[in-house]
């Protein structure tokens, strides 16, 4: 029972390094978070879009940031609970949960792992079919709520 701990810790490292190997070409597209009400726009952002399992497991691991107008926009193929984890992060996010056009939940503040400490593993409370990172604080700095809306651009 003991070996079961290292032997995933292990598994994850490996898949880890692996993974951060692998330099996966991202489609960039616009996008804007609007209030539902007032259709009044909250944020406008440039997103990498993440919509393979390569790009998926990759994600923003090994960066070592984000600018304010820049995120990641994971897209997945049905709605589900997503499991995504901090592994190779250097920055914290805010992870932005989204089923359809609307936001359905968010998580705040998600911080990278210590030196030592395994990665958080970060789940929705609801069904999502995308998800989208931000640097941290943004999420309060331009007032994102759930039930706010997403608008993908061409």
């Amino acid at each position: 029972m003991i070996f079961l701990p290292i032997f995933i810790v292990i598994l994850l490292g490996g898949l880890f390094l692996t993974i951060k190997k692998l330099k996966p070409d991202y489609e960039v597209l616009k996008i804007e978070i609007l209030n539902p009400v007032t259709q009044l726009v909250k944020l406008r952002s440039e997103v990498e879009i993440s919509d393979t399992a390569l790009k998926r497991a990759k994600g923003l691991s090994g960066r070592e940031g984000l600018a304010e107008n820049q995120g990641m926009l994971f897209i997945f193929e049905k709605p589900g609970k997503p499991t995504f984890w901090m592994a190779g992060m250097n920055f914290p996010l805010d992870i932005i949960w989204i089923n359809g056009n609307k936001i359905v939940d968010i998580s705040k503040d998600v911080q990278p792992p210590k030196s030592g400490e395994l990665p958080a593993i970060i789940s929705p409370s609801v069904e999502a079919d995308k998800v989208l990172e931000l640097s941290a604080g943004a999420v309060k700095k331009f007032n994102i709520k759930i039930n706010d809306e997403i608008k993908i651009l061409n």
